[in-house]
Protein backbone atom coordinates (compact mmCIF):
# COMPACT_ATOMS: atom_id res chain seq x y z
CA UNK A 1 0.00 0.00 0.00
CA UNK A 2 0.95 3.50 0.39
CA UNK A 3 3.80 4.63 2.25
CA UNK A 4 5.19 1.38 2.34
CA UNK A 5 8.84 -0.03 3.21
CA UNK A 6 10.41 -3.05 1.61
CA UNK A 7 12.99 -4.53 3.50
CA UNK A 8 15.46 -6.62 2.40
CA UNK A 9 16.94 -8.47 5.07
CA UNK A 10 20.44 -9.96 4.54
CA UNK A 11 19.90 -13.00 7.26
CA UNK A 12 17.37 -14.87 4.47
CA UNK A 13 18.71 -13.51 1.56
CA UNK A 14 21.23 -15.54 -0.02
CA UNK A 15 22.57 -12.89 -2.64
CA UNK A 16 24.38 -9.56 -2.53
CA UNK A 17 23.34 -8.95 -5.91
CA UNK A 18 20.04 -8.59 -7.95
CA UNK A 19 20.55 -8.22 -12.21
CA UNK A 20 17.29 -7.41 -13.29
CA UNK A 21 16.45 -9.24 -16.61
CA UNK A 22 13.28 -8.45 -18.11
CA UNK A 23 13.03 -4.86 -17.36
CA UNK A 24 13.07 -2.06 -14.94
CA UNK A 25 11.38 -1.96 -11.74
CA UNK A 26 8.23 0.37 -11.93
CA UNK A 27 7.03 1.65 -8.69
CA UNK A 28 3.11 2.94 -9.03
CA UNK A 29 3.18 4.44 -5.54
CA UNK A 30 3.55 7.85 -4.34
CA UNK A 31 5.86 7.10 -1.46
CA UNK A 32 7.90 3.91 -1.11
CA UNK A 33 10.82 2.74 0.64
CA UNK A 34 13.16 0.23 -0.14
CA UNK A 35 15.91 -0.86 2.17
CA UNK A 36 18.54 -3.17 2.75
CA UNK A 37 18.79 -4.12 6.71
CA UNK A 38 22.38 -3.67 7.14
CA UNK A 39 24.86 -1.29 8.79
CA UNK A 40 25.53 1.71 6.63
CA UNK A 41 28.77 0.32 5.21
CA UNK A 42 27.13 -2.28 3.40
CA UNK A 43 24.95 -2.54 0.31
CA UNK A 44 22.88 -4.29 -1.74
CA UNK A 45 23.46 -3.81 -5.51
CA UNK A 46 20.64 -3.79 -7.96
CA UNK A 47 22.15 -3.87 -11.72
CA UNK A 48 20.13 -2.22 -14.10
CA UNK A 49 22.55 -3.81 -17.17
CA UNK A 50 20.61 -2.80 -20.48
CA UNK A 51 17.28 -1.45 -18.53
CA UNK A 52 17.03 1.47 -16.15
CA UNK A 53 16.76 0.69 -12.83
CA UNK A 54 13.83 2.09 -10.64
CA UNK A 55 10.87 3.77 -12.70
CA UNK A 56 9.18 5.90 -10.10
CA UNK A 57 5.35 6.79 -11.42
CA UNK A 58 4.09 8.16 -8.10
CA UNK A 59 4.36 12.22 -7.18
CA UNK A 60 5.70 11.46 -3.74
CA UNK A 61 9.12 10.35 -2.67
CA UNK A 62 10.92 7.00 -3.60
CA UNK A 63 13.46 6.56 -0.53
CA UNK A 64 16.67 4.12 -1.18
CA UNK A 65 18.51 3.21 1.58
CA UNK A 66 21.73 1.26 1.55
CA UNK A 67 21.20 0.07 -2.15
CA UNK A 68 23.61 0.49 -5.20
CA UNK A 69 21.86 1.26 -8.53
CA UNK A 70 24.36 0.64 -11.11
CA UNK A 71 24.75 -0.19 -14.60
CA UNK A 72 21.28 1.33 -15.97
CA UNK A 73 20.66 2.22 -19.18
CA UNK A 74 17.72 4.52 -21.12
CA UNK A 75 17.16 5.40 -24.12
CA UNK A 76 13.47 7.35 -25.15
CA UNK A 77 12.08 7.52 -28.98
CA UNK A 78 13.14 10.20 -31.26
CA UNK A 79 10.17 12.30 -30.22
CA UNK A 80 10.32 11.81 -26.41
CA UNK A 81 12.97 12.98 -23.73
CA UNK A 82 15.51 10.12 -22.34
CA UNK A 83 15.58 10.61 -18.61
CA UNK A 84 17.17 8.98 -16.07
CA UNK A 85 19.50 6.20 -16.63
CA UNK A 86 19.61 4.38 -13.52
CA UNK A 87 16.04 6.09 -11.07
CA UNK A 88 13.26 8.49 -13.15
CA UNK A 89 10.97 9.90 -10.63
CA UNK A 90 7.58 12.33 -11.55
CA UNK A 91 8.29 13.04 -7.54
CA UNK A 92 11.73 12.92 -5.26
CA UNK A 93 14.37 11.06 -5.47
CA UNK A 94 15.79 10.19 -1.40
CA UNK A 95 19.20 7.97 -1.48
CA UNK A 96 20.67 7.58 2.31
CA UNK A 97 23.96 5.61 2.38
CA UNK A 98 23.03 4.92 -0.94
CA UNK A 99 25.14 4.99 -4.89
CA UNK A 100 24.30 5.33 -8.49
CA UNK A 101 27.16 3.76 -10.76
CA UNK A 102 27.73 3.72 -14.04
CA UNK A 103 24.35 4.10 -15.36
CA UNK A 104 24.27 5.90 -18.86
CA UNK A 105 21.36 7.82 -20.84
CA UNK A 106 21.49 8.11 -24.65
CA UNK A 107 19.24 10.86 -26.35
CA UNK A 108 17.54 9.73 -29.70
CA UNK A 109 15.90 13.03 -30.34
CA UNK A 110 15.69 14.46 -33.40
CA UNK A 111 13.91 17.70 -32.45
CA UNK A 112 14.91 19.71 -28.97
CA UNK A 113 14.20 17.09 -26.08
CA UNK A 114 16.33 17.47 -23.73
CA UNK A 115 18.18 14.21 -22.29
CA UNK A 116 18.66 14.87 -18.45
CA UNK A 117 20.18 12.52 -15.58
CA UNK A 118 22.71 10.17 -16.27
CA UNK A 119 22.07 8.83 -12.83
CA UNK A 120 19.59 10.27 -11.72
CA UNK A 121 16.61 12.55 -13.08
CA UNK A 122 13.38 13.65 -10.58
CA UNK A 123 11.12 15.89 -11.84
CA UNK A 124 10.62 17.69 -8.27
CA UNK A 125 14.04 17.28 -6.28
CA UNK A 126 16.44 15.12 -5.18
CA UNK A 127 18.25 14.07 -1.76
CA UNK A 128 21.07 12.98 -0.87
CA UNK A 129 22.55 12.01 2.45
CA UNK A 130 26.08 10.06 2.73
CA UNK A 131 25.50 8.91 -0.83
CA UNK A 132 27.77 8.52 -3.91
CA UNK A 133 27.09 9.55 -7.77
CA UNK A 134 30.03 8.55 -9.91
CA UNK A 135 30.80 7.38 -13.21
CA UNK A 136 27.29 8.17 -14.83
CA UNK A 137 26.89 9.48 -18.28
CA UNK A 138 24.06 11.56 -20.47
CA UNK A 139 24.80 11.98 -23.90
CA UNK A 140 22.65 12.41 -27.44
CA UNK A 141 24.06 11.85 -30.72
CA UNK A 142 21.66 14.35 -32.44
CA UNK A 143 21.93 17.39 -29.58
CA UNK A 144 24.50 16.44 -27.87
CA UNK A 145 24.60 20.40 -25.94
CA UNK A 146 21.12 19.48 -24.64
CA UNK A 147 22.08 16.54 -23.04
CA UNK A 148 22.11 17.82 -19.08
CA UNK A 149 23.04 16.24 -15.84
CA UNK A 150 25.45 13.33 -16.09
CA UNK A 151 25.09 12.08 -12.52
CA UNK A 152 21.68 13.79 -11.88
CA UNK A 153 19.09 16.25 -12.75
CA UNK A 154 16.30 18.10 -10.61
CA UNK A 155 15.05 21.13 -10.28
CA UNK A 156 16.01 21.17 -6.74
CA UNK A 157 18.86 19.38 -5.36
CA UNK A 158 20.11 18.84 -1.63
CA UNK A 159 23.08 17.05 -0.91
CA UNK A 160 24.69 16.43 2.68
CA UNK A 161 28.11 14.42 2.97
CA UNK A 162 28.00 13.15 -0.26
CA UNK A 163 30.69 12.31 -3.35
CA UNK A 164 29.50 13.18 -7.14
CA UNK A 165 32.81 12.55 -9.21
CA UNK A 166 33.69 10.98 -12.54
CA UNK A 167 30.54 11.52 -14.35
CA UNK A 168 29.83 13.53 -17.55
CA UNK A 169 27.21 15.44 -19.95
CA UNK A 170 27.17 16.59 -23.48
CA UNK A 171 25.74 19.82 -22.23
CA UNK A 172 25.58 21.10 -19.05
CA UNK A 173 26.52 19.89 -15.88
CA UNK A 174 28.16 17.50 -15.56
CA UNK A 175 28.05 16.09 -11.98
CA UNK A 176 24.67 18.03 -11.51
CA UNK A 177 22.01 20.21 -13.24
CA UNK A 178 19.78 22.12 -11.21
CA UNK A 179 17.01 23.33 -13.44
CA UNK A 180 14.64 25.79 -13.46
CA UNK A 181 11.45 25.83 -12.41
CA UNK A 182 11.48 25.74 -8.46
CA UNK A 183 11.25 28.62 -5.80
CA UNK A 184 12.97 26.32 -3.45
CA UNK A 185 16.52 26.72 -3.20
CA UNK A 186 19.27 23.99 -3.71
CA UNK A 187 21.94 22.99 -0.82
CA UNK A 188 25.22 21.36 -1.58
CA UNK A 189 26.90 20.61 2.20
CA UNK A 190 30.08 19.03 3.01
CA UNK A 191 29.98 17.50 -0.42
CA UNK A 192 32.47 15.95 -2.65
CA UNK A 193 32.50 17.28 -6.53
CA UNK A 194 35.13 16.38 -8.64
CA UNK A 195 36.32 14.82 -11.84
CA UNK A 196 33.46 15.42 -13.67
CA UNK A 197 33.14 16.82 -16.89
CA UNK A 198 30.88 18.57 -19.34
CA UNK A 199 30.51 21.21 -22.30
CA UNK A 200 29.13 23.88 -19.45
CA UNK A 201 29.71 23.43 -15.86
CA UNK A 202 31.52 20.54 -15.61
CA UNK A 203 30.52 20.38 -11.78
CA UNK A 204 27.58 22.00 -11.27
CA UNK A 205 25.16 23.52 -13.39
CA UNK A 206 21.99 25.63 -12.29
CA UNK A 207 19.50 28.10 -13.68
CA UNK A 208 18.24 28.45 -10.15
CA UNK A 209 19.44 29.25 -6.51
CA UNK A 210 22.33 26.47 -5.00
CA UNK A 211 23.95 27.27 -1.50
CA UNK A 212 27.43 25.64 -0.88
CA UNK A 213 28.56 25.22 2.04
CA UNK A 214 31.72 23.42 3.24
CA UNK A 215 31.96 21.50 0.27
CA UNK A 216 34.94 20.90 -2.31
CA UNK A 217 34.60 21.80 -6.39
CA UNK A 218 37.60 20.92 -7.81
CA UNK A 219 39.27 18.42 -10.78
CA UNK A 220 36.27 19.48 -12.67
CA UNK A 221 36.28 19.97 -16.05
CA UNK A 222 34.64 21.74 -19.77
CA UNK A 223 34.89 22.34 -23.21
CA UNK A 224 33.39 25.90 -22.89
CA UNK A 225 32.75 27.78 -19.79
CA UNK A 226 32.61 26.87 -15.95
CA UNK A 227 34.70 23.96 -14.95
CA UNK A 228 33.55 23.98 -11.54
CA UNK A 229 30.52 25.74 -12.14
CA UNK A 230 28.23 27.44 -14.33
CA UNK A 231 25.24 29.63 -13.04
CA UNK A 232 22.66 30.55 -16.15
CA UNK A 233 20.41 33.14 -14.75
CA UNK A 234 20.02 32.22 -11.33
Amino acid sequence: GENDTIVLNPTNMHCSVITLGSGEIVVQRNNLTVKYNADNTNLFTIAGSNHRVFNHRGTGTLKLQRLGIELGKYTSGPRARSLGGCIYSKGTVDLEYSSVEACKVTGNSTHSYNSSGGGIYAATSVVLNHSTISDNSVRDPQINYQANGGGAAAPVITAAYSTISGNSAGGYGGGLFVAAGSNQASLLKQCTISGNTSHRGGGVSTRASVTILESTISGNSVTNYGSGMFVDGA
